[in-house]
């Protein structure tokens, strides 16, 4: 009986009161989490924004590039003057395959 009273009337209302002092605490830390992860999430969304583009970009000039050295390899036609249909003319010509590659990849960033 005097354990039923001693939870009933001390350790109860203790926790209770505990938790309702701390409760202010409790729910600054919540927001501030909720806060953090939130600029978190938007970091991360602004960056892939940026990147996105980017990546597709160099997918469709490596797969322009892997489709024009299958051309060259299957074929026989060179792969340089395939790409050089898919780029804007210029004076100077091209030096390297690669280098076109990321030409192209730039042209094709431009686009969209």
């Amino acid at each position: 009986m005097p354990a039923v009273i001693l939870y009933l009337f001390v350790i109860i209302p203790g926790i209770i009161l505990a938790v309702i002092k701390l409760l202010p605490y409790i729910l600054r830390i919540v927001i501030y989490v909720g806060a953090e992860v939130f600029k978190v999430l938007y970091f991360l969304a602004e960056k892939f924004s940026f990147a996105i583009p980017w990546i597709i970009s160099a997918g469709y000039a490596i797969g322009i590039g892997f489709y024009a050295l299958g051309r060259q390899f299957f074929t026989g036609e060179n792969a340089r003057d395939f790409l050089e249909e898919k780029l804007p003319p210029r004076e100077v010509p091209r030096d390297s395959f690669s280098l076109m590659l990321i030409e192209l990849m730039l042209v094709f960033h431009e686009k969209f």
